[in-house]
């Protein structure tokens, strides 16, 4: 059987009609009885319709009477079959899919703002921070150990050149008696921020002391470099490198004279403005005031 002319289907009834939209494939005409009250039209008994009025291209032969006065079009067709659409067995998965890539952009998008925020937050606290620091102590007098350290580890009232003014020293002479030699002039000592610092005897140093029965005196001649920290009150020298030649006179006789090992460590300390000193009691007992 072909396919119907006006909708393509294959489907034809007993009477001849396709099944579909109802348009007679059938035999050209038909011999029928027209109903009571109705004139027959000539033309050998045959009913014909060229088309049917508001149904576009049918075109039906004596299958049906004319339509009288008053009928309505189409009066007896059963109404046509609205073709289903058909829906693509991949538009729901590409919908889905579609979706799930709009919450992934949705989602990386939101999280690097959030990050961008908290760097913004974190720059601004430390900006905030910064402006808020407080400004270098002045040069005015400050209690001891009050002052705070440079780089966690020196304070900073020491900073700066020292002179000497006082020093003390204890000594050991040659027949088992002690005692100890002072001087007030015990050279320039410099303390810098980085934790080095420099002790400077220039041409000469002189301590003196006097022992049971006789004067000892000690010359230190050279320059000492060390490290040092502070924690608290407590001074600490570190990496000392002395390149000092020491001379030890006991009475008028010169018991030693060499390169000078000075014993340094921990010591006591004290500073406030212009005044430092090693504590006394310490091995190193020295008061410095500073230079400029």
């Amino acid at each position: 059987m072909q396919p119907c002319e006006v909708c393509g289907a294959t489907g034809v009834d007993a009477g001849g009609y396709c099944e579909h939209c109802r348009v007679h494939r059938g035999a050209a005409s038909y011999s029928v009885s027209p109903p009571a009250g109705v004139s027959p039209v000539s033309d050998a008994g045959a009913f014909y319709y060229s088309a049917s009025p508001g149904v576009a291209g049918r075109a039906s032969v004596g299958a049906y009477p004319a339509v009288t006065s008053g009928a309505p079009a189409d009066a007896g067709y059963p109404p046509p079959v609205a073709a289903q659409p058909t829906r693509s067995p991949l538009a729901v998965p590409l919908f889905m899919l579609t979706v799930i890539v709009v919450v992934l952009v949705a989602g990386t998008v939101a999280l690097v703002l959030i990050r961008e925020q908290g760097r913004t937050a974190a720059q601004g606290a430390n900006a905030s921070q910064g402006a808020s620091a407080p400004a270098p102590a002045s040069s005015a007098p400050v209690s001891p150990s009050a002052a705070p350290n440079v780089a966690g580890a020196v304070d900073k009232c020491l900073l700066g050149e020292w002179t000497v003014i006082s020093w003390r020293l204890p000594y050991g002479s040659t027949d088992g008696s002690g005692g100890e030699v002072a001087t007030d002039n015990g050279g320039t000592i410099r303390f810098r921020a980085d934790g080095t610092g420099e002790w400077d005897f220039g041409s000469g140093v002189k301590l003196v002391g006097s022992g049971p029965t006789r004067t000892i005196s000690v010359r230190l001649t050279g320059r000492m470099t060390f490290s040092f920290r502070t924690t608290g009150q407590t001074f600490e020298f570190g990496e000392v490198r002395a390149d000092v030649r020491e001379e030890v006179i006991d009475g008028e006789k010169v018991i030693y004279a060499g390169a000078w090992n000075p014993q340094l460590g921990v010591l006591q300390y004290a500073c406030a403005g212009d005044v430092f000193r090693w504590s006394p009691g310490t091995r190193y007992e020295a008061r410095l005031q500073r230079r400029g």
